[in-house]
């Protein structure tokens, strides 16, 4: 279940949680790959709404792996689904599509404080 309202709360609770003096935070990693790959993200997007319109819940894992799995026989841009990014691209899914706030199943995020 998400807890944002929308995207745009999402998106400014990852800027308030990043540490700008820690390369290695998730947060800002995020933010970083979602601001300047947004093919990835739109992809994430497309497959999970292909999966609504057959399921009422699914996986974030599913989806990150068909990703990974078209983009075997794309000719199209390369790119690489980082595991670390693929509950963050679930509850930006839930933040922007709030009609689909169970479809999936989130656990906390120790690596972000209040996630």
């Amino acid at each position: 279940m998400s807890n944002f309202e929308n995207e745009n709360e999402f998106v400014n609770f990852l800027r308030e949680a990043r540490d700008p003096m820690d390369k290695h935070c998730l947060a800002g990693r995020f933010l970083y790959h979602y601001i300047h790959e947004p093919h990835v993200y739109k992809l994430f997007e497309k497959f999970t709404l292909e999966l609504t319109r057959k399921r009422l819940k699914s996986s974030a894992w599913l989806v990150a792996n068909r990703m990974r799995w078209e983009e075997q026989f794309s000719t199209e841009e390369d790119f690489k689904v980082t595991n670390d990014f693929i509950g963050l691209y679930a509850r930006m899914f839930m933040a922007r599509h709030p009609q689909y706030n169970n479809f999936f199943q989130v656990n906390k995020m120790y690596r972000i404080f209040g996630l």
